[in-house]
């Protein structure tokens, strides 16, 4: 009984009686209606009974004349683009509706829906929630367009109007209800319901110098690194330096409430007032002007001209005065920096030089790193400095240096790793190369090569003289996977080879057996009787191993090749360490060592040459007990005898 009187109240009617509202906001006067009769809004519905749009232009406005109520194909008129977009063109909608509480089930029960719009409301959808349940009915399309305009007056947009695309929209919507009878929607979902027209910006001028480089946000200047802001901007041959985005126009729009939406005229304040020299070509398109070099280097403003150079001279590179200099490394870009005080870093702590030909007419301070082509530096590197160049010159070196070709006036422990490495006196510090001369050794001193180390002059001791075929870390991590390649193949060969082995065993023994099965079933073939089963599984039993035999074969040739290629590999470093050399012209005295560093077998050999051995060379043996040795080789003099003649002539 109490259920029964729960459910009585729950079908009750707030509104006893529909209430007609003559409105031009329907969702406002829903929002009144709520509020007096203590009724939630979303358990309002209403019928939509008449529906007359308005329209007068700006002067009849001016005026104070009378709206124009739009009839028919006025109605059809207003929903082309030209006069939707008429500037000067006002409109509005009276509705009048029926609004009752509601209380009974729907066929939209279980399809949850609502209006959304983009931001300027030029295009709004009815939005479906995954999940939503809709089942066909005979008049599905009238009520989901019933449905749909209701929702669109909730949301303030206008009927009748921007809805070319409905009809359309709803019949395939209904379309894929009939064929699925019930449909559940496995995804989120979209229907466009009213479409205006969307403004265009408008496009105010403006000079863009960043062209292929990041722009820095206003909101983050904090994290702007000062270091780098373009001192010099080097550019290769077709790139576009900068270009002139020309003013346009934009177009007016009018949003799915009837609302006209302007747009400023463009702003014309950036437009280029420099000249160009014959190294910068203007490049000219309907949006914009694009400015591109003729030819590599960098960028040269002088004289309101714009220009392209190849050489600049400056006093230093600082966070003060340039910043860091990234220029193109294929750009024919020279820089010199020459620092009067040499007390002072020429290149600052901090900086970063990235440029094809570098010259430094002094030192290079800390945490520096220098990228270049050809780089030569006069004074000296600080032990913190990077530098990566293809041919290099420095005078003092204490830091680290990558390049292909180096010459070094003095090295005071640092480290330069390169294809070939000369230096005048070392003092101390790492060289990595495939082949290193120097003048003058002192102390303390590492030359790793993979060719030849030629020493000059041997002054001090606790120096190491160091072959190793593999110098790179990369050639180093390859030969350790060949090695564990080889392990592999090894172990798989194994297993072919045992697996084979059980195979050909087995037909070996069932050979006779088998000449015998194929004589018997070619016998009953040529008589045309059936032959029987338990023979033709036999038969297939005997191909099958015989199959297996041709692969296991196949596969046991493939893996003696990996190996083989794979060992070859190695062979070539084993081989080579023969042809290496440490040569010494002077007379060798103190604690220097020797050491070789073989690949296959991985292993170490070294020695220390006795004090008074003079201009001899160093190689590898291996000697008749099957031992790896250093041994020395005298130097053919000849040469050197020549030379000195012709010096003293």
């Amino acid at each position: 009984m109490l259920m029964s009187e729960e459910m009585n109240q729950e079908t009750e009617h707030v509104i006893t009686n529909p209430i007609l509202v003559h409105t031009r906001n329907v969702a406002k006067d829903l929002l009144k209606i709520s509020s007096d009769h203590d009724i939630a809004v979303d358990n309002l519905d209403f019928h939509l009974l008449d529906t007359k749009t308005y329209t007068r232009t700006a002067e009849e406005k001016k005026a104070n004349s009378e709206w124009t109520e739009l009839m028919g194909e006025d109605i059809a008129y207003y929903n082309e683009e030209s006069a939707i977009l008429i500037r000067d063109i006002f409109l509005y909608q009276e509705y009048d509706v029926e609004v009752f509480d509601k209380v009974e089930s729907t066929i939209f029960d279980d399809f949850n829906c609502s209006i959304g719009a983009n931001s300027d409301v030029t295009s709004v959808y009815l939005s479906i929630q995954k999940g939503s349940k809709l089942s066909y009915c005979k008049n599905l399309s009238d009520e989901l367009y019933l449905l749909i305009q209701k929702k669109k007056l909730r949301a303030n947009i206008m009927l009748e109007l921007f809805e070319n695309e409905l009809d359309k929209n709803i019949e395939q919507l209904v379309a894929r209800v009939r064929v699925a009878e019930d449909m559940v929607f496995s995804e989120n979902e979209r229907v466009l319901v009213s479409h205006g027209i969307a403004p265009i910006k408008t496009i105010d001028d403006y000079l863009n110098k960043n062209v292929g480089k990041e722009v820095i946000a206003e909101d983050s200047i904090q994290k702007m690194d000062y270091s780098k802001r373009d001192f010099v901007i080097g550019a290769n041959k077709g790139d576009v330096l900068f270009e002139y985005i020309k003013p346009k126009d934009g177009t007016a729009g009018r949003n799915c409430r009837g609302e006209h939406i302007s747009v400023e005229p463009a702003i014309k304040s950036n437009a280029p007032k420099f000249e160009l020299s014959d190294k910068i070509e203007a490049k000219e398109s309907d949006d914009k002007i694009e400015y591109i070099a003729v030819e590599g280097g960098y960028v040269l403003l002088e004289n309101n001209t714009y220009d392209i150079q190849h050489s600049l001279e400056i006093d230093e590179i600082s966070f003060k005065t340039t910043g860091s200099i990234l220029t193109p490394l294929d750009a024919d870009i020279t820089i010199t920096v020459k620092k009067d005080d040499e007390f002072e870093d020429a290149i600052c702590n901090g900086m970063e030089v990235t440029v094809k030909n570098l010259v430094v007419d002094g030192g290079v301070g800390p945490s520096t790193v220098i990228n270049s082509t050809v780089a030569t530096i006069a004074g000296q590197t600080h032990q913190d400095s990077l530098i990566n160049a293809e041919e290099l010159n420095i005078h003092v070196h204490k830091g680290t240096a990558n390049a292909k070709h180096a010459v070094i006036a003095r090295l005071e422990h640092g480290v330069i790793k390169a294809d070939s490495v000369h230096i005048e006196k070392a003092m101390g510090g790492t060289v990595i190369a495939k082949t290193i001369s120097v003048d003058i050794v002192a102390s303390h001193v590492k030359l790793i090569a993979s060719e030849t180390i030629e020493i000059q002059k041997l002054q001090g001791s606790e120096n190491h003289f160091i072959i190793d075929p593999v110098l790179k870390d990369e050639e180093k991590e390859e030969l350790h996977q060949d090695e564990n390649k080889i392990v592999q193949a090894t172990r798989k060969k194994s297993s072919i080879e045992t697996e084979l082995d059980k195979f050909r065993t087995a037909m070996k023994k069932n050979k006779n057996a088998y000449r015998n099965l194929v004589a018997k079933i070619k016998d009953l073939r040529a008589h045309e009787t059936p032959v029987p089963h338990e023979l033709v599984v036999k038969y297939k039993t005997f191909k099958n191993i015989i199959e297996r035999i041709k692969v296991l074969e196949v596969e046991l040739v493939e893996q003696n090749s990996k190996i083989e290629d794979l060992s070859s590999k190695n062979d070539v470093y084993k081989d080579e360490i023969f042809e290496t050399r440490v040569i010494n012209h002077d007379r060798w005295s103190g604690h220097n060592t020797i050491i070789y560093k073989l690949v296959n077998p991985e292993m170490e050999v070294s020695l220390i040459p006795e004090d008074g051995l003079k201009n001899l060379a160093f190689g590898l043996e291996v000697n008749e007990a099957g031992a790896y040795v250093i041994v020395p080789i005298v130097l053919d003099t000849t040469l050197n005898k020549d030379v000195e003649e012709e010096e003293e002539d």
